[in-house]
Parts: structure tokens; sequence; C-alpha cells
């Protein structure tokens, strides 16, 4: 009796190592999934099929050595494991090996990697020790190379020639934890095309440093100390498209530094300190000078970027434009100038621009629309005025008959005059959440026949007069969240087509299925937060698809049953619905 029990032990121990590896085959791409191995003859036979495979090895610890040939494999993943080393006869083993990533290991000891197949090395928050200079350089073929968040001491103080001769189209070491770059560390590199150093310890770079560098085109240095350039710091860089300098510890941007950059058309100097800027760059089209220390921009502060069009100058402390402080833009077309200090713009301010279709001033300290001279912008598409303390708008946007979408949330409002949107026809969107408005005359919405959302939450809303949305045949999501109704007059919504209505948060608790009468698009009801009784007057909605019912009486339950649909909770906030025949459509 002993001799059957012990064979069957012996089943199971052997079952158990072979179910520490796996398959799957997702969309033909053949995968081998392996944990707590210590070597690759740990793998079943079986699963080293000839042809392309992809390899994880998982919480392992493992030499990578020379070992029984796997001629298919593509790549290779080793994850949370201990790597003993990885020895240059380990690639005569694996001979299609296209692609290595080690993520989350330690690795012991590494020697210079042999020539072979290899096109992409990837390392991640690892811990690399003794890596050689010469690590790479006999991998001709070797196309990108990352790494992020390594314990690497010998890249701290980056050598020279780490890259010499190589291929290399992307190179990324973020988080490498680099406070030096030799001025040849990336010479030869004439095909590289991505360049990212975030996430370093960089406070300067030496003169001619990316002399080699003619076909890159993005360059990324941010999350670095760098408070000043050498004037030749970019030269060769005659096709950059995109430098991101953000969150560096710059005070100026001047154009000595950025003269070589020819074809940039994207900068982004946010979150540096930057009090004065001097850029002569004729390519430019985004310029982000975000989180910075501005309190003023004088007279053709931007005159040298004469194809600017989208300009960011929010989260600084501005309090003062020059009249020509954008002049030269004629081609801007977006201007942030949100989270500022400003009070006042002279409508002269704008008179440099053709074709400007988004202003933000949102957050600033304006107390009258009609101190910002927005009359001479007869293009305006988007104004984001959202944060300032206006209480009034008088009649300054009817000189906007352009506008698509306006946005005055929290903008301390605490009436609107029948002809505060006359004359926008065009509008689109409007917020006017988080006011102190306590009702809407009809009157006031009359104009805004191409109207597609509206916004009235937490407006103090007690009541709703009958026809006041009766000019909105265009409105598709109305959200009165956070106000104070209790009910809702019949016909409220008869000549809408809403598909989005939110009601969170308001004290209602009937609703008469004549009020929902002829929404026939509408999918998505918002009752959250409300002592809602009954959804049976739902049934009338055709469409009706989601209900959300987060702190309703309902909220405990799994399925809502009303005549015509059963609605089962998605999560807890969401119910999504089904409907019985014979009301379904066919």
């Amino acid at each position: 009796m002993k001799t059957p029990l012990l064979f069957l032990q012996i089943l199971l121990v052997i079952d158990i190592v072979r179910s520490t590896c796996r398959t799957e085959n997702p969309y033909g791409v053949y995968n081998i999934y392996c944990t707590k191995i210590t070597s690759f003859n740990d793998i079943p036979l079986e699963f080293r099929i000839p042809s392309v495979f992809n390899l994880v090895i998982n919480r392992s610890t493992i030499s990578l050595k020379q070992t029984k040939s796997f001629h298919g494999i593509d790549n290779l993943h080793l994850v949370s494991s201990n790597i003993t080393s990885i020895e240059p006869d380990f690639f005569n083993s694996v001979t299609t090996l296209r692609e290595l990533k080690i993520e989350n290991c330690t690795v012991y000891k590494m020697q210079p990697f042999p020539k072979s197949s290899l096109s992409f090395l990837r390392l991640y928050n690892s811990n690399l020790s003794s890596i050689p200079n010469k690590l790479l350089h006999n991998l001709t073929n070797l196309a990108l190379f990352t790494t992020s968040g390594n314990i690497w001491p010998s890249l701290t103080n980056f050598p020279d020639n780490f890259f010499k001769n190589l291929p290399l189209s992307v190179i990324s070491l973020e988080k490498a934890g680099i406070y030096n770059l030799q001025g040849q560390a990336f010479k030869t590199l004439n095909k590289l095309h991505y360049l990212e150093l975030q996430n370093n310890r960089l406070s300067s770079l030496p003169s001619n440093l990316f002399q080699d560098l003619g076909e890159l085109v993005n360059l990324n240095l941010s999350y670095n100390e760098i408070r000043k350039f050498e004037n030749k710091v970019f030269k060769g860089l005659s096709v950059l498209n995109t430098l991101a300098v953000a969150h560096n510890k710059l005070s100026t941007a001047n154009k000595e530094w950025f003269a070589p950059l020819k074809s940039l058309v994207v900068l982004d100097l946010s979150y540096n300190a930057i009090w004065k800027c001097d850029l002569s760059l004729k390519n430019l089209t985004i310029l982000n000078l975000s989180h910075n220390s501005f309190s003023r921009i004088g007279n053709e502060t931007f005159a040298g970027l004469p194809k600017l069009s989208e300009l960011d100058l929010s989260y600084n402390s501005i309090q003062n434009l020059s009249l020509d402080a954008f002049k030269g833009l004629s081609e801007l077309r977006q201007l942030n100038l949100a989270y500022n200090k400003l009070q006042v713009i002279d409508s002269r301010v704008f008179r440099y621009f053709r074709s400007l279709n988004t202003v933000s001033i949102e957050s600033n300290q304006i107390r009258n629309l009609t101190q910002i001279g927005l009359d001479s912008l007869k293009t305006l598409w988007r104004l984001y005025a959202s944060g300032n303390k206006l209480s009034r708008l008088g009649n300054v946007l009817q000189k906007l008959p352009t506008l698509e979408e306006l946005y005055l949330s929290n903008t301390s409002l605490v009436s609107l005059e029948p002809t505060s949107f006359q004359g926008l026809k065009r509008l689109q969107k409007l917020d006017l959440s988080q006011n102190n408005l306590k009702n809407i005359s009809s009157s006031v919405l009359k104009d805004l026949i191409s109207l597609e959302k509206l916004n009235l939450a937490k407006i103090g809303l007690t009541k709703l007069d009958a026809g006041v949305f009766d000019k909105l045949g265009n409105l598709t999501h109305l959200d009165l969240e956070g106000n104070i109704l209790e009910n809702l007059p019949l016909g409220i919504f008869g000549n809408l087509k809403l598909e989005s209505l939110s009601l969170k948060g308001n004290r209602i608790r009937n609703i008469s299925g004549n009020v929902y009468e002829k929404q026939t698009k509408l999918m998505e009801i918002n009752l959250e937060n409300t002592p809602i009784i009954s959804l049976n007057e739902t049934d009338i909605l055709p469409n009706l698809r989601y209900l959300l019912l987060y702190g309703t009486k309902y909220q405990g339950v799994g399925v809502v049953s009303t005549k015509r649909r059963r609605f089962n909770k998605v999560n807890e906030r969401v119910w999504d619905s089904s409907c019985f025949l014979p009301f379904c459509k066919r």
C-alpha cells in the first residue's frame, strides 16, 4: 500500500514543479509565464516551441547563462527577481532574442553584451551593480535603450562613449541619479530621435553636448536642477521639434540659449522661476510658461515668436499687461492667463490678434468683464472666466457673437439680465455653476438657440419656471445638481432633446411622467442623494440606459425594477437597464 502512495506523492511534487510555468496564446502570440524557477531547465520541454514566443520570469533567483537552446524566444521579461549574473554566452542560447526587459530586479553581475540580435533593452527600478562602461558596445542592432528608477552608481557621473557608435533611435535615462554629463556622452549617435533625461540631478550641461544628434526631434530635460544653459549647449539640434525643460530652476529664458533650434515647434518651460523672457524662435508654435514668476509682461516680450499659436502664462503673479505685450503674435489662437492677479486688461492689449479663439482669465481678481477689453476679440470661440468676482455680467458678451463656449462658474453672480446673453446664437456650452442666482428667467436664455450643454449646478435654485428652457431646442446635457428643487413643472423639458440629466442632491421626491414627455433620446439620469420615491415614471423614456442612485433608498439593492425595465447595479453609483418584452425595440 505504501508504494502506490509514494508514487502519487512523487507525481504531486512533479506537478507542483511543473505548475510554476504556464502558457497563454492571446492574439496569436505565444507567452510563457514562469515563477520561482532557478534555471531555464525548469521550463518544461513541451513549452519550448520553435516558433516566436515571449518568456516572463517572475520572483525567481536565476543566472542568465548558456543553456538548452531557446531559438524561438523573441522577448524576455524578468520581474522581481534576483539575477546572479548575465553571462555573455547566454546570448548564444537565445539567438532570436530582440527585447530584454529587467524590472524590479537585483543584478549582481553584468558583463558587456556580446554581438546579438537584441534591439530593445529596458531596465526599470532595479539594483544594478558593477556595470561596465562598454556594456552596450557590441549591440550593433540596438534601437532602444531605456532605464528608469534604477540604482546604478556608475551612471551618476555619466561616462563618455557609453553609447559609442550604436544605431539607437530612443534613449531614456529617467530617474538615473545623473548629476553630470561628459561632453562626449552622446557622441556618434547620429540616428537618435528621442532623448529623455528627466528626473535626474543635472544642474548644468556642457557646451556641444548634443552636437552629433542631427536627427534628434524630442529632448526632455524636465525635473532637474538646471539654472542656466551655455550658449552652445543645443548646437547641432537642427531638426529638434520638442524641448521640455519643465520643473527646473531657470530664472530667465534667453534667446542666445535656444538660437540653434531653428526647427523648434514646442517649448515647455513651466514650473521654473522665470521672470523675464527673451526668445527668438521663428517656427515655435506652442510655448508653456505656466507656474513661473512673472509679475508683468512688458512690451514686445514675444515679438521673436511670429508663428506662436498657443501661449500659456497661467499660475504666475501677473498684475499688468503692457499695451504692446503681445505685439507680433498675430497667429496666436490660444491664450491662457488663468490664476494670476489681473484686475484690468486694456482692450488695446488684444489688438494684435487676428485669429485668437480661446482665452482663459480664470481665477484672477476681475470684478467687471467690461474692464477686460473683450470687445476687440472678434474671433473668440471659448472664454474661461470662472473663479473671478463678477457679481453681474452686464451686456459685454453681446460683443462676442462668435462665442461657442462660455465658462462662468464660481464668479459670485447674483443675477442675470435679460440681455446678458443676447446675440450669442452660436453658443453651445454654458457653465453658470456655483453661483448665487437662485432664479433664472426664461428671457435670459432665449437667444441661446444652439446651446447643447448647460450647467446650473449649485446656484441655489428653489424653483424653475415652466418655460425657462423653451428656446433651447438643441440642449442635450442639463446639470441641475446641488440645488434646492422640490419639484419640476410639467412640460419643463418639452422642447429639449436631452441625453443626460442630473438632479443630484436636490429635494425631489416625485417626478411626474409628463415631465419626461418627448424625451426620446434621454439615456442617463442622475438622482444621487435625492429622496426620490418612485422610478416608474421613467418608463416613458424609450432609450433610458443608466440611473445613478447612490445615496437614495435604492442604494443597498442590486436590482431595481419598474413596469418596463430592470436596472442592474453595475457599481456603487450606476444601474444599467434592460427592458422587458414587449417593450423592447425590435
